[in-house]
């Protein structure tokens, strides 16, 4: 039977960290709430843990908290569109 981390076998360490943070960030970005984006992230973590994936994915989300603890206002609103700042930087 083929599993999933078969695929990923010539998959290098540093890609599957790029991957693993550029999908943390996006479910950060989709989900407003840190609470619902939590709980998206506490699901991921144990569906990747089976396929090796856990490291990458730990870091991903230790990447990505630190981006949230240094920006201070991780979402902010306006009455126009919503702003998404990581590590201090505005993304309008």
């Amino acid at each position: 039977m083929i599993t999933f981390s078969d695929y990923l076998k010539p998959v290098t360490e540093l890609q599957l960290l790029g991957t693993s943070l550029i999908l943390v960030i996006g479910v950060e970005a989709k989900f407003e709430t840190a609470k619902i984006a939590n709980c998206v992230l506490v699901r991921i973590v144990v569906i990747l843990a089976t396929s090796g994936l856990s490291f990458s994915l730990f870091l991903a989300v230790t990447v990505s908290q630190i981006c949230r603890e240094k920006s201070h206002i991780p979402y902010t609103h306006t009455m126009r569109h919503p702003v998404r700042t990581v590590c201090g930087k505005e993304d309008i």
